[in-house]
């Protein structure tokens, strides 16, 4: 937690899970948040569903959004192209090892005139 900038916060705990991925060589890897809650009634057939999901998954894929209620995409460049969206109740993000790379490489402090234009905007 950062209490100067919960932005700056939430953007450096998602990063180091990033970095952590890639130091462990995972392909990809799968953030829920803190407060997400599994319903007692997941079973098998919730499983099968995923799998055959992630292995349809095309192989140029970066994330995958595990729930949330979208209300718009825009699209910035950083480096490399980084797209950014705007929503509520996302629960979960499973990000591939491409995207990871790129996260990693760019601390709040590279992104933060994205974040500039007085509107505040959730990282995560």
């Amino acid at each position: 937690r950062d209490k100067k900038s919960p932005l700056r916060g939430c953007w450096e705990s998602h990063r180091q899970i990033a970095k952590k991925s890639l130091e462990e060589k995972l392909d990809w890897y799968l953030v829920f948040e803190d407060d997400v809650h599994f319903k007692p009634s997941f079973n098998q057939s919730h499983i099968n569903k995923i799998e055959r999901c992630l292995n349809n998954l095309p192989s140029n894929w970066n994330s995958l959004y595990w729930g949330g209620l979208p209300k718009y995409l825009f699209y910035f460049n950083l480096k490399n192209d980084f797209a950014q969206w705007k929503g509520w109740n996302l629960h979960a993000i499973m990000v591939s090892k491409r995207l990871a790379k790129v996260f990693s490489n760019n601390s709040f402090d590279d992104v933060n005139h994205v974040f500039q234009d007085g509107k505040f905007i959730e990282v995560d």
